[in-house]
Formats: structure tokens, C-alpha cells, sequence
């Protein structure tokens, strides 16, 4: 039993040095539709980045970025500012079903008007 109180302490040690020389711990920030489980490490190096990603049925926004990074910002180390938009599949697919494509004339084919009018 003692054994495993001085590994504990030994973590705990561990992870207050690795804090202090600067890193960011697993993110917690709420982005919607963004899945956050699949993080498994909990302590992250300042300039280590970190891509998100979004829930399954959403699909990043085009023009949003899914990268994040740990940043030392006047003596404070934190997670940059997520820019993340994750939307709906479906979404995607309305907006392409409200785009209508004409297509073009067919060619005249053999007995129709247009063949006696040439």
C-alpha cells in the first residue's frame, strides 16, 4: 500500500513540473458538435498542436480551422481560440439540392420537326 501512495505522489509531482515548465492540459472548451473523447493524452507542450474533430454526422465548415495550439500568452499558458464550425451533413446536402442544373437541349433526332425545316 505504501508502494502505490509514493507512485501517487510521484505523479503528482511529476505533473506539477510538467506544468510548470508549460503545458496545457486536455482541452474542455464547449465547440458544438465537436467530439472531445478521443483525447486520451491529458498534458499537452506549449507549441504542440492538436486537431479536432467533429461529432459523426457534421462536417467542418469550410474556411474554419480544426487545429488548435498550446500557447504561453503573457505568462499565461492556454489553448488558442478554436475557430471550428462543424455542420450537418444534411445541411450540405440541402444546399446542393437547392442548386438546379438545367440541362441541354437534346439533339434532334431523326423523323422530328426540326429535320423537315432543313
Amino acid at each position: 500500500m505504501a508502494g502505490i501512495k509514493q507512485l501517487l505522489v510521484l505523479c503528482s509531482i511529476l505533473q506539477a513540473t510538467l506544468a510548470f515548465k508549460g503545458s496545457c492540459s486536455k482541452p474542455d472548451f464547449k465547440v458544438e458538435n465537436v467530439d472531445l473523447s478521443e483525447i486520451m493524452d491529458t498534458l499537452f507542450e506549449v507549441g504542440q498542436r492538436l486537431r479536432l474533430k467533429c461529432q459523426s454526422g457534421y462536417k467542418r465548415k469550410a474556411g474554419t480551422s480544426n487545429l488548435i495550439r498550446c500557447e504561453n500568452n503573457t505568462q499565461q499558458i492556454m489553448w488558442s481560440k478554436p475557430n471550428l464550425m462543424c455542420i450537418t451533413l444534411t445541411s450540405l446536402a440541402t444546399s446542393v439540392e437547392s442548386t438546379s442544373v438545367e440541362s441541354p437541349p437534346s439533339a434532334p433526332t431523326a423523323g422530328s420537326i426540326s429535320d423537315h425545316f432543313t
